[in-house]
């Protein structure tokens, strides 16, 4: 959610909705995706996508990228790399984006510029998705790992939960202080205290 807008990622498009009244404002059409699935509000009034670079049963497909979209049907490439290992959750701190990488299994920086920096490995890989606590911890899903791990200030990893068949992009309520862990293969969503 950025302003009144709902973003959505679906396959090779961004769709936009008004929050007011769920009315759809737009589809987003960006050429040469194939497997759009991360998002992050940025710092403006845009979007940050990742695209994980698989076609039709999670087969490489060599597009791996990140884009910036605004709701008014711009977007730009920040990077476009079949290297990056399958971009997927991704977060926007404070002028870099922090990125979990599902076919490589890394943790990545990226600097507006597209400049990538090595983050300490996660314990496990098929990491999905990315979100930062108020106190400065960064949450990641896991499928490889069957578990959220947290990656504390000091840069080393605890288990924050496990034994949670395919973890999937995660979500934050902030307000409750609770994480919402959909269950890819199970169709139905966690929900822990933070």
């Amino acid at each position: 959610i950025v302003g009144e807008n709902l973003f959505v990622t679906d396959i090779d498009q961004v769709h936009v909705f008004r929050l007011s009244d769920g009315q759809q404002k737009k589809s987003i059409t960006i050429t040469g995706s194939t497997f759009l699935n991360g998002i992050t509000p940025g710092a403006g009034d845009y979007v940050y996508v990742t695209d994980s670079g698989f076609s039709a049963g999670l087969v490489p497909s060599g597009t791996d990228a990140i884009y910036k979209v605004w709701a008014n049907g711009q977007y730009e490439t920040i990077i476009k790399d079949k290297g990056l290992g399958g971009p997927n959750g991704i977060w926007d701190d404070e002028g870099q984006l922090v990125v979990v990488t599902f076919g490589s299994g890394k943790m990545i920086s990226i600097d507006r510029s597209g400049k990538q920096t090595a983050l300490p490995t996660p314990p496990n890989d098929a990491l999905d998705g990315l979100v930062k606590l108020e106190d400065g911890r960064f949450l990641l899903s896991s499928w490889g790992g069957s578990a959220i791990y947290a990656m504390n200030k000091d840069n080393t990893f605890s288990i924050f939960a496990n034994d949670l068949d395919a973890p999937a992009d995660l979500g934050i309520d902030t307000k409750r202080k609770r994480l919402l862990i959909p269950l890819f293969k199970e169709n139905r969503v966690v929900i822990l205290p933070f």
